[in-house]
Formats: C-alpha cells, structure tokens, sequence
C-alpha cells in the first residue's frame, strides 16, 4: 500500500515538473521570437542609410510595425501579467524588455515602465544575480 501511494506522488511530481519544463521553454521560445523581431529591426535601421528620402519612410513604417510587433509580443496590455513577469525574472528576458524600450512611442515605454513597477519585489529578487536591472537606467 506504501509503493502505490508513493508512486502516485511520484508520478503527479514529474507530470509538474514536465508541465513546468514546457511553460519554462516556450517563455524561451517566445523571447527568442521577439529577439529575431528585434534583429530586423537592426536590419532595416542599416538598409535605411543606404535608401533615398522617399524611401526611407517606407522603411520607417516598416519599422514602426516591427515595433508595434515586439511590444504585443511582451504581452504587456493582457489582464494576467504572469507573461511579462516571467519575461522579466529571466536574464536574456530582461535584457531583451531594455532593448526594446528602446524603441518604443512614449506611451508604450511608460506602459512597460509600469509593469516593471508593479512588480519590481518579484522582479528584483530575481535579479540579484543577474543585475540586469541597473542596466535599464
């Protein structure tokens, strides 16, 4: 009677551990999505130099809609911001979050701003190691 309840609990422990893997590894997937966003941006900015006036705001506006891209997909606007939160106890996450503010109109870098307030105890226990945070100035 002892083994079938202990490998019950054994059982239920690694069908969370593996659920908890997948989450963990497409939050993964996700920030690298961004990322790649993010490198065509970079794309564009260099094309831009090389492209007459007329051209360049085309190339603007191609740019704009990468951006607009990059901030959905940080899922800040969503009502449960367990997204962005989990974006933002991840290193490469962070890092990925000051790029992007980079970018961004004003409204929406104060929209990101304010998810990072809301949930800086969380956000800078997590990156006592990482001192991603102090980057961000």
């Amino acid at each position: 009677m002892i083994d079938i309840v202990a490998s019950e609990h054994d059982s239920e422990q690694e069908a969370s551990a593996s659920k908890e893997f997948r989450r963990h590894r497409q939050l993964l997937l996700s920030i690298e999505k961004t990322y790649r966003v993010l490198l065509e941006i970079d794309d564009i900015q260099k094309q831009e130099q090389n492209y007459a006036d007329h051209l360049k705001k085309a190339m603007d506006e191609k740019k704009k809609e990468k951006t607009e891209l990059a901030y959905r997909q940080l899922q800040i606007q969503n009502d449960t911001p367990d997204f962005f939160t989990q974006v933002m106890c991840v290193r490469k996450g962070k890092r990925l979050v000051s790029r992007v503010l980079t970018l961004l109109t004003a409204e929406q870098a104060i929209s990101v701003l304010s998810a990072i307030l809301r949930h800086l105890p969380l956000i800078a226990k997590k990156d006592q190691q990482d001192e991603v945070i102090e980057r961000l100035r």
